[in-house]
């Protein structure tokens, strides 16, 4: 293939748009080395081996590869796919993000980048959370434990509205002194830390509910509220 003529790289690169292995990059630079083909231009010697390698990626061996992936993914990955995406997503670092945007759109992330992420440390730590079985049940009555603190080293781990929203610290204050009951369990993971599952908790005296992550949490004696 590194033979080939500018014609033949111009009539292949026409093939490739639309083809569920090319890229929105790819389709982009094959459709611009087209127009300067069609301009008269020759191609650089860096141009010819980038269009090579657009054309093995989108070559049948790549359809046949990109299909079994396609399969694989949808029986084996996509739930921790969709899972691991909910927790980058809460991230402030923007981590994987083009990554997160194909997979919570419902579409097949590219195979190499999706286990790249999906064999990271942290991801590991999220998975390894969400496989394990709940310290807690529903109807469970718990309380803070010391690590939950109320002031400012608060952080929204340890409590955190529905609607993921700030929660008011008369209603910290409430939940740290008399604790409340566990309604069920959330389906996400949202740190990457032992005990980092999250519980909907309905603190005694409140008419709100709220998330908090299990580590911050103990068992309390029935009937003291």
């Amino acid at each position: 293939m590194s033979d080939l003529t500018d014609q033949q790289i111009y009539d292949r690169l026409g093939k490739i748009k639309g083809l569920p292995t090319c890229s929105q990059w790819a389709a982009g630079f094959s459709e611009s080395i087209r127009e300067q083909i069609d301009k008269g231009r020759t191609l650089s010697d860096r141009q010819k081996v980038v269009c090579i390698k657009i054309l093995k990626e989108n070559n049948e061996e790549a359809q046949k590869s990109l299909a079994n992936w396609e399969s694989e993914y949808n029986t084996n990955h996509k739930k921790k796919a969709i899972q691991l995406a909910q927790y980058y997503n809460a991230q402030s670092g923007g981590y994987f993000g083009d990554l997160v945007k194909v997979i919570q759109a419902g579409e097949v992330p590219p195979r190499g980048k999706y286990l790249k992420m999906r064999n990271n440390k942290y991801a590991k730590k999220v998975l390894a959370e969400l496989e394990r079985s709940p310290r807690f049940g529903s109807d469970d009555h718990i309380i803070p434990n010391s690590k939950f603190i109320n002031g400012y080293s608060f952080n929204h781990s340890m409590m955190m509205a529905r609607d993921g929203s700030y929660v008011a610290p008369d209603e910290r204050t409430n939940f740290k002194k008399r604790g409340g009951v566990i309604l069920g369990i959330d389906d996400k993971i949202l740190s990457a830390a032992k005990g980092s599952k999250r519980y909907l908790v309905l603190p005694f005296g409140s008419a709100n509910t709220y998330w908090v992550e299990e580590r911050f949490l103990k068992l309390k004696k029935k009937g003291k509220k």
